[in-house]
């Protein structure tokens, strides 16, 4: 049974007000983890202080498949005035500037919401198989993922049968036209979340740099929320 959700929580980073619950179809900035979300959230009218639903309820210590020789704390990154160094996501490849879970022995840092992207997935370019998502799909024999055919330094699915098929993350929910992934097709035969995911993954990737790309992400950005979403309400789970 899933957890019955809180309508007002407190947080430890906005301990001067409560949080409430509201139910919004709009854009905005995550004050815990700094991502872009779009939707519900966790909310200080007052000081105009958001968090996305997960952000807000987190757990303080994780136990992941991404990263299972050891459980994962929930930290906060200084200011950047205040930094030693820079930290990026280890499964999406962005930086990390608010929120994340750290694992202090590895050196492992991940958002808490990559942390919600589905181990299994399927995808409508390959049907007949199971991907799993893992480190650097950009290793497979064809070293490029097979929507935006370019390689990648970070997580990605990858098919558990095949050696040749693999996927970006933020590729997940690209749409697909014909039977054939095109970032530029004006349709899409799986869903028009995709088209809006696309612009999503542009207005991120023009503000942030990007990811994943082995080009630096000079063209395409990741939303994770956007993403996370796209596996709870599309064809995936449908």
């Amino acid at each position: 049974m899933a957890p019955v959700r809180k309508n007002m929580i407190q947080h430890f980073t906005h301990p001067s007000h409560p949080l409430t619950y509201i139910a919004r179809n709009t854009q905005f900035l995550c004050d815990g983890c700094k991502i872009l979300g779009n939707g519900n959230r966790y909310r200080c009218s007052t000081c105009d202080f958001d968090l996305h639903e997960y952000c807000g309820t987190c757990p303080t210590y994780l136990s992941s498949f991404m990263h299972p020789i050891h459980q994962l704390t929930l930290a906060v990154r200084r200011p950047q005035g205040a930094r030693h160094n820079e930290r990026v996501c280890d499964v999406c490849g962005t930086h990390v500037n608010g929120l994340f879970y750290r694992c202090n022995l590895c050196d492992f840092d991940v958002h808490p919401l990559c942390t919600q992207m589905p181990q299994y997935t399927c995808h409508p370019l390959h049907p007949n198989h199971v991907l799993r998502l893992q480190p650097q799909p950009g290793t497979l024999s064809s070293g490029r993922c097979m929507v935006c055919n370019t390689t990648c330094n970070f997580w990605g699915y990858r098919c558990v049968v095949c050696e040749y098929f693999g996927i970006h993350l933020q590729c997940v929910s690209a749409p697909v036209a014909s039977g054939y992934a095109h970032y530029g097709s004006g349709s899409s035969s799986v869903s028009g979340l995709g088209r809006v995911l696309y612009s999503a993954y542009q207005n991120l990737s023009s503000n942030q740099g990007g990811g994943f790309g082995g080009n630096g992400g000079a063209t395409y950005g990741d939303n994770v929320a956007d993403i996370i979403a796209y596996f709870a309400t599309s064809w995936l789970n449908g």
